[in-house]
């Protein structure tokens, strides 16, 4: 099956010829279309339809999303055993998002009976496949050490990884362990180069961060115009403590 580049309505059309023909991926594509509105006209109760049709055919994606649509009831009423036993479905089929997810089950007793040995392999299986949400989560993991023994070498290793995937939390964390020192050296300008990746990507933390290294001066010049930017937008994402230091600048 072959779509090529086309207006995203006859993509669909195409698509749809092929589901309705029993092609496993092309209903797991149809389903994603319908769920997100693209091509046609949003319906989340037909994506589940066609998401049914794919994962009778054990198509991982198809099989990963019930186990989201069910985690966050979307779509159909919020059951986190039910997708436990989806996630659990495709990340037999080592489907890296369903290994994340259902790892994330284990490690906080999400529709299972808590069990972080098994929720950690799980996270290093999806992490092992280069998902950078997995490699980022347990980075932050063994960083904190809460639920395993503190490993910071470990820990921004993982981060590294993730951050140089584009990922942009990870790249906040990196830039945070570098502003602070922790796990590795204190470095204020390798913190700024860090958060200044993540806020590109909208991520309300790095904003509030770098609103701070301008306003005092570390790892960039003093820069109060740039200062009062950056917290404008981290409040704009809903960030009091950002909203608290435009109130005070403007002022």
């Amino acid at each position: 099956m072959k779509l090529g580049v086309q207006k995203p309505e006859k993509e669909f059309e195409k698509l749809l010829k092929h589901a309705v023909k029993g092609e496993a991926r092309a209903q797991f594509l149809v389903g994603d279309r319908y769920h997100r509105g693209y091509g046609v006209e949003q319906d989340v109760a037909a994506a589940i339809r066609w998401y049914r049709q794919s994962a009778l055919q054990e198509y991982p994606g198809a099989l990963g999303m019930l186990g989201v649509c069910y985690d966050t009831g979307d779509g159909v009423e919020q059951n986190l055993t039910e997708a436990v036993k989806w996630y659990r479905k495709a990340a037999e089929y080592e489907h890296a998002p369903s290994q994340y997810a259902l790892g994330q089950c284990y490690l906080y007793g999400k529709g299972v009976r808590r069990d972080i040995k098994r929720g950690l392999m799980l996270m290093e299986m999806a992490a092992l496949q280069g998902m950078p949400e997995a490699l980022c989560h347990l980075g932050g993991t063994y960083l904190l050490g809460e639920i395993v023994p503190e490993d910071p070498k470990t820990g921004i290793l993982l981060l590294e990884k993730a951050a140089q995937l584009n990922f942009g939390y990870a790249q906040y964390l990196l830039g945070r362990c570098y502003y602070l020192g922790a796990g590795v050296p204190q470095d204020y300008k390798e913190a700024v180069s860090w958060f200044k990746k993540a806020a590109v990507q909208g991520v309300v933390e790095a904003e509030y961060y770098l609103g701070q290294a301008y306003e005092e001066g570390e790892g960039v010049e003093v820069n109060m115009h740039k200062a009062e930017k950056w917290y404008k937008k981290a409040a704009e994402l809903g960030s009091e403590a950002a909203l608290e230091k435009v109130k005070v600048l403007v002022h």
